[in-house]
């Protein structure tokens, strides 16, 4: 009785040493309750020739704690009644044994399932909080470089304002002078516009003058020649008085001759003499004029020949004065309308100088509110960055935290296969039970491991990196002999992606510093996105079975 109590009272010791270490309290009540198989069989035998333990000692012994069945008190019975109670009390207890360790391997599937979203989630965030960390450092720099931008646009705007204001008044300088000129275009249009009527009044009477000059050239032709015929007449004078005087010689010659009878005819003849020499000398001094008058025709008609082209030459000059006169107008008639445009383009220049000036303070006071709202920002942008590190140092630690429950959950898992195997062994049974917890969790653990390289958290020597047949899921995969399981598409499909999942897990350990945060970030999700087919894999390969 010694040896029970210390053998019960190590059991309870174990008991109670290792249930803290365990989920549940089913899973403390399973090793109690394999302990205990253990004591009684030591108990049957010890018992066998000395005293007989109630059955209701013996059922409070398996459906309770090993140290809640009393064991001093005792009772007559045959061997074979107590061995039977014995049989009966193993039974249950390993009925009892099998239902926890079926419920368990049901609950720790779910929870490697949870733990699965968990870990995906939780380096998910690790992703993305780095990206976004990134994300505001590059932020934060922009938005202090835009803060010394907008600082410099402010003091441009101040430099722009003033050559504003120096601007306004050249443009209301400008807008004078070109009124001015306006005035002196519109005046010298006036201007033009009369010398031109001037000089086609000019042009039209050196025309009339012309004509006349024509017309005074043709007078003086026609005097001209009628001054040749007078010239011819005054010839026939002179020969009419040479004669008249030869016959008033012969008649005096004959009154002579005469004598008293002849005197009166003598005086006649005498008479006749004096018209004939006055004839004649009248004749020679008209015809002495004639020659003057007829010089002095030639002469104005010379002169009237001269001023007839002098008015040609005067006539087109005059038609290019005019010409030229036409142009100038039309030249200050389109200066007149420029400078017309000029003047609204003036004026119009002014209102926009004007409204310049009002927007110009108006951007630099909006300038002046946008640069309080970026020091804000950059002010928020820090407190935000400062928050994204401390959410990404938790979600780090919480990686590092889920590193250590997987390394519990592999504990436990090992704990339940020995269990397993000590009650096939205790009541010679196999089971073969795909470990497919444990597969999966030793699975997540390195897809924990590669995120905490990525964040800096963890270093693993790549000495120490194995490939896709030396995990305990690729043994699993090589070794398997269910033919059954080996035929399935689930099956088949595993093989390669688990390959796939290896080299890039190793690729991410061995050149995460040669990688920017992109190509990372990208890899790391290939990988979930791997590592998501090989659970949904095995759990269907688990459930089928």
């Amino acid at each position: 009785m010694k040896i029970i109590r210390h053998i019960t009272a190590g059991v309870s010791a174990i008991a109670a040493a290792t249930a803290p270490f365990f989920l549940t309290n089913s899973v403390a009540s399973l090793i109690v309750t394999a302990a205990g198989i253990i004591v009684l069989l030591i108990m049957i035998i010890v018992s066998e020739k000395r005293a007989y333990l109630v059955k209701a000692n013996y059922d409070s012994i398996i459906t309770g704690r090993l140290c809640s069945g009393c064991t001093e008190k005792t009772v007559a019975k045959s061997g074979h009644i107590i061995l039977k109670e014995h049989m009966k009390s193993c039974q249950d207890s390993r009925e009892q044994v099998s239902s926890i360790i079926s419920g368990s391997q049901t609950s720790s599937l779910k929870f490697a399932q949870e733990m699965k979203n968990s870990v995906y989630l939780v380096t998910s965030i690790n992703g993305s909080v780095k990206i976004i960390n990134e994300r505001m450092e590059e932020l934060s720099s922009n938005l202090v470089s835009s803060s010394s931008a907008i600082e410099d646009i402010s003091h441009t705007i101040v430099d722009f304002s003033n050559q504003i204001d120096t601007h306004s008044s050249s443009v209301m300088q400008t807008s004078a002078a070109v009124e001015q000129m306006d005035a002196s275009i519109n005046n010298v249009k006036e201007i033009t516009d009369r010398k031109r009527k001037t000089s086609m009044a000019l042009q039209t009477q050196t025309v009339n003058n012309q004509s006349q000059m024509e017309e005074m050239n043709r007078l003086i032709e026609k005097v001209h020649s009628s001054v040749d015929s007078i010239q011819d007449i005054i010839t026939v004078i002179n020969n009419i008085a040479s004669q008249t005087n030869l016959l008033s010689m012969n008649a005096a010659i004959e009154a002579a001759h005469a004598g008293e009878a002849g005197k009166g005819f003598a005086v006649v003849a005498e008479e006749i003499r004096k018209l004939a020499e006055s004839s004649s000398t009248n004749s020679t001094l008209i015809s002495n004029t004639l020659k003057t008058v007829i010089e002095d025709v030639g002469r104005v008609k010379d002169a009237g020949h001269e001023a007839l082209k002098s008015y040609g030459i005067i006539s087109n000059e005059t038609i290019e004065i005019v010409n030229a006169f036409d142009e100038i107008l039309n030249a200050t008639s389109e200066l007149n309308t420029g400078s017309h445009e000029i003047v609204s383009a003036t004026h119009m220049l002014n209102e926009v100088t004007e409204q310049i000036k009002e927007g110009s303070k108006e951007i630099s006071q909006s300038t002046g509110a946008i640069r309080d709202s970026v020091n804000t920002i950059v002010g928020a942008s820090n407190e935000s960055h400062q928050q994204i590190i401390s959410i990404s140092e938790i979600a780090q630690d919480i990686n590092i935290m889920l590193m250590t429950i997987s390394d519990t959950i592999i504990n436990y898992e090992e704990y339940m296969e020995k269990i397993q195997e000590f009650q096939n062994w205790e009541f010679g049974t196999e089971t073969s039970s795909v470990p497919i917890v444990k597969i999966i969790i030793q699975h997540l653990l390195w897809v924990i491991k590669a995120r905490a390289v990525m964040d800096g958290k963890l270093k693993i020597d790549s000495n120490s990196l194995t490939d896709h047949h030396s995990c305990a899921l690729g043994k699993w995969i090589d070794n398997i002999e269910d033919d059954e399981i080996k035929v399935r598409a689930s099956f088949n499909d595993l093989s390669s992606i688990h390959e796939k999942l290896h080299v890039n897990v190793n690729k991410i350990i061995t050149e995460s510093s040669n990688l920017s945060t992109e190509e990372r970030e990208a890899k790391y999700s290939e990988v979930l996105g791997l590592s998501t087919r090989i659970i949904d894999s095995l759990v269907e390969i688990h459930n089928q079975s």
